[in-house]
């Protein structure tokens, strides 16, 4: 995958692709299987928004890992791209992308407010 991803981006953002590397760890190493390339195209899809709106590296890697593991682990390429996409557009604290998180004022997902 980090081979892949250096030479879509050419060497032209080392920035991005040392927090990938980072970001993707063990990840960085599967390899981008010819019949199926979705999950590497929607990740370089990701990047090149990542980088059209000047998000951070960070960001971007953060972003790109969770659209890749998405996808790797099943689910339908369009649909994470649209995810990913959001995910630029509104920042989310840590704390409220994991499922069961106490959000602020002490409500959870799925209640209603009183």
């Amino acid at each position: 995958m980090l081979e892949y991803v250096h030479e879509k981006l050419r060497g032209e953002n080392p920035a991005v692709e040392a927090a990938i590397k980072e970001r993707f760890a063990n990840y960085g190493f599967n390899v981008v299987k010819p019949d199926k390339p979705e999950d590497a195209q929607t990740l370089m899809h990701v990047i090149s928004e990542g980088l059209l709106d000047d998000a951070s590296p960070e960001r971007i890697a953060d972003v790109g890992f969770a659209a890749y593991q998405a996808i790797w682990r099943g689910a339908p390429a369009d649909a994470v791209d649209g995810i990913a996409l959001y995910g630029y557009q509104k920042k989310i604290r840590p704390t409220r992308s994991r499922l069961g998180e106490r959000l602020p004022r002490g409500r959870r997902r799925g209640r209603a407010r009183e």
